[in-house]
């Protein structure tokens, strides 16, 4: 549990490093001082000139939390590919995207696949999240501690974009994910939260 408080502290405080500076050099020598940071009116103007986000996330399909990476094809559609960790297992997923754009703030859609890699560290006594015993996991699989869960998802979601001043680029989101294991086509509701820097 303490793992999972820090995880989530460092969702939301390591954007705070992504202010961009430069060096310049004058008579007096070598000081920082802030790049000229472009401000954008929508979102979609962001995301078509930043093609890349790079963020991390706590809780869904990552397990405790993990990192992704995002992929802009166009403004609207981007693909997302990821890794986390858990108590019980390793993470990894991949997901195609869809926004619909407000201004600053945009639902949006995705579908994806991700694979849970077990860690195999003895038997399943409580798993993280708690579904993962109770629905996917078969008697076998908790006694030994052995398992490889194929998932398919669909995800809801709801992401605020900075569109202006120093944090230009930063977004935060929340969504509601629905999981379901492949094998026995059993489904859990989950969630996640976390933030994306696009540069």
């Amino acid at each position: 549990m303490k793992s999972a408080v820090i995880f989530f502290i460092l969702v939301f405080t390591a954007p705070m490093i992504c202010s961009a500076f430069i060096f310049v050099e004058n008579k007096s020598g070598r000081h920082a001082t802030r790049a000229f940071i472009p401000n954008f009116d929508r979102a979609q103007a962001m995301k078509s000139q930043r093609k890349v986000g790079l963020g991390l996330a706590a809780a869904g399909v990552h397990g405790i939390g993990g990192v992704n990476l995002e992929l802009n094809l166009r403004p609207e559609l981007s693909f997302l590919g990821g890794a986390g960790v858990s108590k019980n297992f390793n993470s990894f997923h991949g997901q195609i995207k869809r926004s619909f754009f407000g201004s600053d703030i945009s639902p949006y859609g995705a579908l994806g696949y991700a694979h849970w890699q077990s860690k195999g560290s003895g038997e399943v006594n409580d798993s993280l999240p708690g579904f993962l015993k109770e629905k996917f996991l078969n008697p076998e699989e908790i006694a030994s501690g052995e398992f490889s869960e194929s998932l398919m998802y669909g995800t809801l979601g709801l992401q605020f974009y900075q569109l202006t001043g120093d944090w230009v680029g930063l977004s935060l989101f929340a969504e509601a994910i629905v999981i379901m294991d492949m094998d026995d086509l059993k489904f859990a509701p989950t969630f996640s939260l976390g933030t994306t820097y696009y540069f």
